[in-house]
């Protein structure tokens, strides 16, 4: 018995460092390809080719999510006047970095591009009516419920 146990001993730690080794390398090629597009982003950037940049960091943020490419999404999208995702990656970034150097920036940035966002369009009076009653219905709701 203890002879086929060591073949099965041994071929279940190949199998396990086999696994090891193949997760280890997958990793290390998302580092490296998250890399590889960080570094597009900023020479898209510098470029001012802003549209191409926030491809390059998404897809640096999609295969190793880093509080900086929030930040450089942030900037692309104030660049190109897009004010609510700029505002929305800005946010991001001081959700996870609230001390950052750069806060008092980044807040002001904020406060800018949150001035360029639209009000949201009035309700058309059938939506306004439609609102209306689905309100009463929640009070009714609430009031059967406190019965």
């Amino acid at each position: 018995m203890r002879r086929q146990l060591t073949p099965t001993i041994l071929r279940l730690f190949f199998l396990s460092l086999a696994l090891l080794f193949t997760s280890s390398v997958a990793f290390a090629d998302a580092r490296t390809d998250a890399r590889t597009h960080y570094q597009a982003g900023v020479k898209f950037y510098n470029a001012q080719d802003y549209r191409s940049a926030i491809r390059e960091f998404s897809s640096a943020q999609q295969l190793m999510p880093a509080d900086l490419n929030n930040y450089n999404l942030a900037l692309c999208y104030d660049k190109l006047g897009d004010a609510e995702p700029a505002v929305q990656y800005y946010r991001a970034f001081l959700d996870k970095q609230p001390n950052s150097d750069k806060r008092a920036e980044i807040d002001e940035a904020i406060l800018t591009s949150a001035s360029r966002i639209p009000p949201p369009a009035p309700l058309s009076d059938q939506s306004f009516a439609l609102a209306e009653k689905l309100a009463e219905e929640l009070d009714d709701a609430q009031e059967e419920g406190s019965d």
